[in-house]
């Protein structure tokens, strides 16, 4: 006997628990609520009951919403929903941005397929910037730091190659060494209504005649 409008067998794997309705956009699976779905199967030999869980995601290429493999989806943020949305990404050309951690939001990636560090065709565009200044490739142990510490400012004049990591930590270290002299000067409080650090336009004209927005 079947579940009626489920085409699923009335058996103990497929009964909705709390929370959960049988999927009318995807036959076969059930819907647990916050994008998550369970698919019941049977070990074969043992008939045990299991479940398959799966996400329900966008597709990078044309947007179709899909199911994706729970484990998969937490390796990685993209999906595609067939080879051909696949193979869309994987040919567009060099020189295509796109953000690392959302729109206008962190690092500039940039499509450079041959590139020997490329990641799924994407390099970082600050280590672009820079291979092209010096005429080499950066070694995996160099990194670059952006001196004004914005993340996608990528002009050439605001980016700094550190030999190691621990060289860029330190970089951003000696920029806390200038909050204490800054804060007894009055140029850098902290307003604890807003619980974060604010530079005092009021300040700045006191002491060079400048404003916060001229600088």
């Amino acid at each position: 006997m079947a579940h009626g409008g489920t085409g699923m067998p009335a058996h103990k794997g497929t009964r909705l628990g709390a929370n959960e309705r049988y999927s009318d956009v995807f036959p076969g699976y059930i819907e647990k609520g916050g994008g998550l779905f369970r698919k019941p199967f049977f070990y074969e030999g043992s008939g045990k009951q299991a479940n398959h869980y799966y996400m329900l995601k966008s597709c990078a290429a044309c947007g179709k919403e899909m199911l994706q493999n729970k484990s998969n989806a937490a390796r990685s943020s993209v999906a595609f929903c067939s080879p051909k949305c696949l193979l869309q990404v994987r040919e567009k050309p060099d020189g295509i941005v796109r953000r690392k951690r959302g729109k206008g939001i962190g690092h500039v990636l940039e499509k450079a397929c041959s590139h020997p560090a490329a990641r799924k065709g994407f390099v970082p565009q600050h280590r672009l910037r820079v291979e092209e200044q010096i005429g080499r490739h950066l070694l995996l142990s160099e990194v670059v730091h952006h001196i004004n510490c914005v993340e996608d400012d990528n002009r050439i004049e605001n980016l700094h190659v550190c030999s190691s990591i621990s060289e860029h930590n330190m970089a951003h270290a000696s920029l806390l060494k200038c909050v204490k002299p800054l804060m007894e000067l009055g140029i850098l409080f902290f307003d604890r209504s807003q619980n974060k650090y604010i530079v005092s336009s009021s300040a700045l004209i006191a002491q060079w005649g400048i404003a916060e927005s001229s600088r």
